[in-house]
């Protein structure tokens, strides 16, 4: 098999050296229809494809030697969707009349108008690779494609391209011809069209392709200039080559490349070498420019819905190697918004869908703008609408190894974050990242399938101390420790506030050796001790006001705390609120259990806590023995001022009930004096609550 730069220039090379050779050396008398057989017999011979001219054929012989053929069609290949791979509507060729006498083609005009060019993947393999010519295409049949040559067999023999045989020779011998040399003048092409059809059934078009080729002599560099239409964009293609000889024969040569579109949606600048294998591959030094990938993304139809300042500029620096359409950047430098990194970058438009494979290195990688939602609304857009869609554009392994990564108001330092899209979802696995001294991994799924975001997480957090934590997030001071945490949430929204009610998850949290700031259980159980030695004159009504004033005074200051050896329990989380159960505190001191709700939007808790003593005060300011008594606590109020309220009537009931039981059980002697002291000791203790 030829290439298909190859087998293109054969085909143009065919007709138009038949076509001098034929009208310098064929008789005046000699038809249109003469030529126009002998055209398509040579065409068919060099690529085995039927060419047929349709419209009129036109010669002239001074002072230039001309032809126009109008209405010109080629042949597909078997098993293609089109009969037709090509149709031209005018053929205009015009050479140089002397030159011609000394073995020379000094071609003056070369111009196709109007062709419309079908490529397709088929089951057989491009369209646009020719066969050989072979024995026997006189017949009229497309002969088959030759047997494939071995994958280390050198398709470039020695001497193809080289001093000793130069370019126009070796295309004299492809085409069966003797010509010393070739020199073009105007060579192009007018208003083309080309359509590409994958194998997937999928196809594109580009209307309006004009190209302009300076080729002064073919062993000399051939410079290429086209544009053409792109979803009604105007695109700009530049190339040059060093040798077409090497090119053409799959050999390496320098050469440069240039793409950019009038609107500048996109620049790309690479210069190195070209070589043509099955696709053009270019390698060389290259700079690429999106301005905004949000506008390129609109205009290669896949937009992204979302509103915010994302998606904007991109550019990136690099070790191109650009392979039909794959393309892919070492060593590069990439800024993309405002996110700076180097490393490497793959892009395959051959599907679908574009792929692309990466691996950065970044300092530091905001993820606010694409997860949180926008932080402003595009045009038509509700405010604060989150959008995820457009992670159906595209599919995607990246890999991000961050300094710091900020998320929410926070800066999590280090770590390596991977994100794989496909099918409209993105899967973010993170691992190694500091959080507050502590560390944090899982994954955080995000589907954009449908309008706004689905978000599910699966994350762990371990040893991240607390104090910062909820200074952070409560503006108060009032829990310490090492902290461990799990959230398995999920949920879907098209707003921020639609997606936080919509949530439903539930973990486990575990705090050990740290203190509950501005509560002292030991100073509120000494606090019921001044109160119980008061019990026999004090009236039930006065017991609250008394506890209270005497809690504020000894347990409620900053500088009181609570400390604790573990503090852990389960939520679970819906609607914005947070069920909190199987809470467990635990101290040398106290035992603590209960649970309640936070409720994130109104930024509030309300629990029910059950606190026991287990241990005498002894040693921790006060030698008092209440060990076993338990008391109702009530924590409420706005994350900003949580306060802690006791249940003074509970604590009554608790406080006589341990009185009565100290008196029955704590007196020495018979069993009546044990009885008769009890109900002494209790009656005055009733007659002074009673009062």
């Amino acid at each position: 098999m030829r290439g298909a730069l190859k087998g293109a220039l054969i085909t143009l090379g065919a007709i138009l050296i038949f076509a001098v050779g034929a009208l310098v050396a064929a008789p005046l008398f000699l038809s249109s229809d003469t030529y126009r057989a002998e055209i398509e017999r040579k065409v068919f011979e060099s690529t085995g494809r039927k060419l047929t001219i349709r419209g009129d054929v036109s010669v002239s012989f001074y002072p230039v030697v001309g032809l126009s053929a109008a209405d010109v069609t080629m042949a597909n290949r078997d098993g293609a969707s089109r009969t037709e791979m090509a149709t031209l509507d005018q053929l205009l060729l015009r050479v140089r009349l002397l030159p011609l006498f000394t073995g020379e083609v000094d071609v003056d005009k070369f111009i196709l108008v109007n062709p419309v060019i079908h490529l397709e993947k088929t089951a057989a393999g491009p369209n646009w690779i020719f066969n050989s010519p072979v024995a026997g295409a006189a017949s009229g049949k497309q002969p088959p494609d030759p047997a494939p040559k071995p994958a280390d067999a050198n398709p470039n023999p020695a001497g193809t391209c080289n001093s000793e045989k130069s370019t126009a020779q070796w295309l004299s011998d492809e085409l069966g011809f003797g010509v010393k040399q070739i020199r073009f003048g105007e060579v192009g092409l007018r208003n083309g069209t080309i359509t590409y059809e994958g194998p997937d059934g999928v196809s594109t078009e580009a209307r309006g392709i004009d190209v302009d080729i300076a080729l002064p002599n073919i062993q000399k560099p051939i410079r290429v200039d086209g544009s053409l239409l792109w979803n009604g964009e105007r695109v700009s293609l530049g190339v040059e080559i060093a040798d077409a000889c090497k090119l053409v024969n799959g050999i390496e040569t320098k050469g440069a490349l240039t793409v950019a579109t009038a609107s500048g949606y996109l620049t790309l600048a690479l210069d190195g070498t070209l070589q043509k294998q099955a696709d053009l591959i270019a390698r060389g030094k290259a700079t690429l420019d999106v301005p905004s990938i949000r506008k390129l993304a609109a205009w290669a139809g896949s937009p992204i819905l979302s509103g915010g300042d994302t998606f904007g500029p991109l550019a990136i620096e690099g070790d191109l190697v650009l392979e039909g359409a794959k393309g892919s950047f070492s060593n590069a430098t990439v800024a993309f918004d405002k996110i700076r990194g180097t490393g490497k970058m793959l892009v395959d438009a051959t599907g679908s869908l574009p792929y692309v494979n990466g691996d950065l290195a970044v300092g530091t990688l905001d993820l606010n703008p694409y997860v949180a939602g926008a932080a402003t609304a595009s045009p038509g857009e509700k405010a604060g609408t989150i959008d995820a869609s457009m992670l159906q554009a595209f599919n995607a392994d990246l890999i991000f190894r961050a300094d710091q990564v900020v998320f929410a108001s926070e800066t999590v330092k280090g770590g390596v974050m991977t994100v794989r899209v496909a099918d409209g979802q993105a899967l973010i696995a993170i691992s190694d990242f500091g959080l507050f001294g502590g560390r944090i991994g899982g994954t955080v799924g995000v589907d954009g399938r449908k309008a706004g975001v689905g978000l599910t997480t699966d994350l762990k957090i371990a040893g991240v101390p607390m104090r910062p934590v909820i200074r952070r997030f409560s503006g108060k001071d009032w829990l310490e420790g090492t902290g461990s945490m799990t959230a398995k949430f999920r949920g879907h929204g098209t707003t921020s506030d639609a997606l936080a009610r919509n949530m439903r998850g539930n973990g486990r949290f575990d705090f050990r050796n740290g203190a509950i700031r501005g509560f002292n259980a030991a100073g509120l159980f000494r606090a019921l001790d001044d109160v119980g030695k008061s019990l026999g004159t004090l009236k039930i009504a006065e017991v609250p006001a008394r506890l209270a004033a005497l809690n504020k005074a000894r347990s409620s200051s900053p500088d009181q705390k609570t400390d604790f050896s573990e503090l852990s329990g389960n939520y679970a989380y819906a609607g914005g609120a947070v069920n909190l159960s199987g809470i467990r505190m635990l101290s040398p001191l106290l035992r603590v259990g209960g649970g309640g709700t936070a409720h994130l939007p109104k930024q509030s808790l309300d629990m029910r806590l059950q606190v026991r003593l287990v241990s005498s005060l002894k040693g921790q300011g006060g030698k008092v023995d209440l060990s076993g008594l338990e008391i109702p606590v009530r924590v409420y109020g706005p994350f900003s001022n949580i306060q802690w309220q006791p249940d003074y009537k509970a604590i009554e009931r608790t406080y006589i009930g341990k009185a009565l039981g100290s008196s029955l059980g704590g007196a020495a002697g018979s069993t009546g004096s044990v009885v008769k002291d009890a109900i002494r000791k209790g009656k005055d203790l009733l007659k002074g609550i009673l009062k």
